[in-house]
């Protein structure tokens, strides 16, 4: 890939020159944050595909950044799709980052593509730190909990302080065109709403039903045959994380509702389960401990996290094949 970076005044431009090893730009897509109204966060990106890609100048200002993976220092998205997805590209490097992890066989149909866009609890399941003895060993990570389903992923893990990241986050993963979507993220916008101050409160609630809302429309949009799956977050923890949290699984359930008629998204009751299994009376601060979590209640050991993995790729299967 050869970019060519260019000085206005409004701050650098981007350009792609040249797609090295192609004759042509037959099914690229170039994706960026509208002109008109690059703040706001719920607009749909710009896409420019095939040829027209070459030489389309995109301004620095409308890439957006997000903290993912380890370190968590802000970094520029990809904004440039190869034509069968599995390779995506951005300014900052000159070569096509592979996004998915199987190499295609020749002749073998690719496998089921599984994009997740998680926070702090999908990031402890991919990097786990834990001993090997019970109950802090570290289960099969959800990448490779995929995997030996035959599913290939592409995960990373949100952080930050807001919605935007990670539903720009989603926008650049819809352009690989997953089979199926998985936001991960309701642990980290309960946190994050328990310590917004209560006169922002309202409206930060709004924002976040309005992030999922442009998250699925941005994966239909690229894929309309896709299915998605909302993974939900236990109750248990401060007053605040509680009411937040009990909220957010309400309106997840409620989006799951609304949708039955309109295309394939299903929800991983993460909650409904952990309440099954470590009762209702646990729900509440005080009652003992759940022997699938760490201290805190909200991170897991060896075997919640097994169990989480198992709920998430099970409804990921059910959303792949609906009528099972």
């Amino acid at each position: 890939m050869q970019w060519l970076e260019t000085t206005t005044a409004a701050g650098p431009s981007y350009q792609v020159r040249s797609i090295v090893g192609s004759p042509s730009a037959s099914g690229w897509q170039l994706h960026h944050r509208p002109v008109q109204d690059p703040s706001n966060y719920l607009a749909e990106d710009t896409r420019i595909t095939d040829d027209a890609i070459i030489d389309y100048p995109v301004p620095r200002a409308l890439i957006p950044d997000a903290k993912r993976g380890l370190p968590t220092q802000p970094a520029p998205l990809s904004i440039l799709t190869c034509p069968d997805g599995t390779c995506v590209a951005s300014p900052v490097s000159s070569e096509c980052k592979t996004v998915y992890d199987y190499e295609p066989m020749p002749g073998a149909l690719p496998p089921v593509r599984i994009a997740v866009v998680g926070d702090e609890l999908v990031r402890d399941s991919e990097t786990c730190r834990g001993t090997p003895e019970a109950p802090d060993y570290c289960a099969l990570s959800l990448e490779q909990t995929m995997r030996e389903w035959g599913y290939s992923t592409w995960i990373s893990y949100h952080e930050g302080n807001d919605s935007y990241a990670w539903l720009n986050v989603v926008r650049e993963k819809a352009t690989t065109r997953p089979d199926v979507m998985v936001i991960a993220v309701a642990a980290h916008e309960a946190r994050r709403l328990a310590a917004v101050p209560l006169d922002q409160l309202a409206a930060e609630r709004d924002i976040t039903r309005q992030s999922f809302d442009a998250s699925i429309r941005a994966t239909r949009a690229a894929n309309p045959g896709a299915g998605i799956v909302l993974v939900t977050t236990t109750e248990r923890g401060t007053p605040g994380f509680q009411t937040e949290a009990t909220l957010l699984n309400r309106m997840i359930w409620k989006i799951f509702e609304d949708s039955k008629a309109k295309g394939n998204l299903f929800v991983a009751g993460w909650e409904a389960l952990v309440t099954s299994l470590c009762g209702e009376a646990w729900v509440e601060r005080g009652a003992a401990p759940c022997e699938y979590f760490d201290n805190d209640q909200l991170h897991l050991r060896g075997a919640g996290d097994a169990l989480r993995n198992s709920v998430i790729i099970w409804t990921v299967a059910h959303t792949l094949k609906p009528d099972n």
